[in-house]
């Protein structure tokens, strides 16, 4: 018996060895992030594509890392090899880590690195047990300083900047070509009317009546730029608004105009008309859109808004529908996560939450809330305002209504921005957006509210007008994350916009409500309520 036991002992601590030898060997490799005391902002980090995006604020011959986050046992190379092609699937770059040379010593924080004159660099990270995984480090200098005109490098930059300075000429051929276009057709008006003799019964050329595509349009009044607005804002969701008929035409008696009834326009971002009669003219835009699904907020699935999202989480509804489930309630609580109490603010929005399905407690380690949230969703028409039916009680908070329109130029997944790659620019094409304390006092900082007004059901009616190309000045959009590159959780969701000029397509919509302005950051008054009963897009 006591020899058994002196062999089960053996054993037991043979096995237990074994064991801690195999665990101890770890194979980790993660990175995470790392950032460099000369790099302005913080690092852009493509887990998927094993690509990391720096920028600089001016040239150097060297920088310094000043934080690293990798795996705890893992240690960290540069790569010696002379690369020619950086692999995109997982297992060309597994087999890429194997092959390359690597420096003898592994950096660390505190280490200055020669920046290469490519600006790409190249690392390995390697787990205790010797796994590999390679990265691309890309660099990019905001203020480079122009190379002397006698080098390539110089040819090639100034041969991009004309490019790109000739690119507005491009656009203002097209412009040419479409009024060209419409001077055309109005020409052809004109000679139509002059073979007519003129009618001079003090009734000026107007459009009276006018359909697209069946539909009834509305003729608003006229506007400072002496235009009258034809809309019509509700056809089918997504319907292709680049070649719609005009199914009937009524016109002032003696009056022609550049549009013709039967004949098919692109109404997608507003085409120009002019009316006729004898030497007078009035000058007209025709537009057409849709609505975003369930903008009325009258379709719910328990707490969540069909076609809409929101931040609910761990069995907290910061949002709800309203007790006759005709509008969205958005309030602001302390939600308690795992114990730990984190304030929370109700929202609803155009997008998806925690599409990467983080886990209750991993979702501490976010500091900005948007970095949970894949923003906007597939749209493509182009409104010029938006209005919102709303109350709010903020209680000294501030709410934050706003909409987006961008251009992606990633086509797959809906264009995601949870597959978004690093080299996918998410263009801002138009905004407007509204911030403040109470519904009355609103007119400091909030250049794009045309109207705030009571309405017959008890709610206000916020207006909005969409700003195509760069942002008002003062817009609340200047102190917000919008064009923030970098992440604060380097596994987060990027959803940053680059400013574009209002000419790109249309591909997303980004429409946010939220009951407390910085909301994302954890900050706000516990109670502060918004209630949303409607959301209409006009064009």
């Amino acid at each position: 018996m006591c020899k058994f036991s002196l062999l089960l002992v053996a054993f037991l601590l043979f096995a237990c060895t074994a064991d801690y030898d195999t665990f101890d060997s770890s194979s980790y490799k993660d990175f995470n992030t790392i950032q460099f005391q000369e790099q302005s902002g913080s690092s852009s980090v493509y887990a998927n594509e094993h690509k990391v995006k720096i920028k600089l604020e001016e040239e150097v011959d060297s920088i310094t890392i000043e934080d690293l986050d990798i795996s705890s046992l893992a240690k960290i190379y540069l790569v010696n090899s002379k690369i020619e092609e950086f692999p995109a699937d997982s297992m060309a770059l597994d087999s890429l880590a194997k092959e390359v040379s690597l420096s003898k010593k592994a950096i660390k924080k505190g280490d200055k690195i020669p920046l290469p004159e490519s600006l790409i660099m190249y690392i390995v990270v390697e787990a205790e047990n010797g796994d590999r995984a390679i990265w691309e480090f890309e660099f990019t200098i905001t203020n480079a300083t122009p190379k002397s005109s006698g080098s390539s490098s110089d040819s090639k930059n100034t041969s991009s900047s004309s490019k790109e300075t000739s690119s507005p000429s491009k656009d203002s051929s097209s412009d040419s070509k479409e009024t060209s276009s419409s001077s055309k057709e109005v020409s052809s008006s004109s000679n139509e009317s002059s073979s007519t003799e003129e009618i001079d019964d003090g009734i000026p050329p107007r459009i009276l009546s006018i359909e697209i595509a069946g539909n009834l349009a509305t003729i608003d009044s006229i506007d400072e730029d002496n235009t009258y607005h034809i809309h019509y804002d509700y056809l089918e969701f997504l319907t292709d608004l680049t070649n719609l008929p005009i199914t009937l035409l009524t016109l002032t008696q003696g009056s022609t105009a550049s549009i013709t009834e039967g004949e098919s326009y692109d109404l997608s971002k507003g085409y120009s008309v002019t009316v006729t009669k004898g030497s007078q003219t009035a000058n007209y835009q025709i537009r057409a859109g849709y609505q975003y699904p369930n903008s009325s907020l009258t379709s719910w699935n328990q707490n969540e808004a069909t076609e809409w999202s929101n931040g609910n989480t761990s069995g907290f509804d910061m949002t709800s529908p309203t007790n006759d489930k005709t509008a969205a309630k958005m309030e602001s609580m302390n939600a308690k996560i795992v114990g730990i109490g984190r304030f929370a603010s109700g929202n609803l929005f155009t997008g998806y939450f925690n599409p990467k399905e983080v886990g209750v407690l991993a979702l501490m380690g976010y500091d900005d809330g948007n970095e949970l949230i894949d923003f906007g969703r597939p749209f493509n028409a182009a409104p010029r305002f938006l209005e919102v039916d709303l109350t709010y009680d903020g209680m000294g908070d501030s709410v934050d209504v706003y909409i987006l329109l961008e251009n992606r130029t990633q086509t797959a997944n809906e264009g995601k921005n949870q597959t978004r790659s690093s080299t996918d620019v998410n263009t801002l094409v138009a905004s407007a957006w509204f911030r403040a304390t109470t519904l009355e006092d609103y007119q400091r900082s909030n250049p794009d509210v045309v109207s705030i007004t009571d309405n017959e059901r008890g709610f206000k009616t916020l207006r909005l007008k969409l700003k195509y190309g760069e942002p008002l000045e003062g817009s609340p959009i200047e102190n917000s994350n919008t064009f923030k590159e970098g992440l604060l959780n380097s596994k987060g969701i990027d959803n940053h916009l680059v400013v574009g000029n209002g000419e790109e397509e249309i591909t997303h919509i980004r429409i946010v409500l939220a009951s407390s302005a910085n909301g994302n950051m954890y900050k706000g008054v516990v109670g502060a309520t918004l209630i949303v009963d409607e959301v209409r897009l006009i064009y």
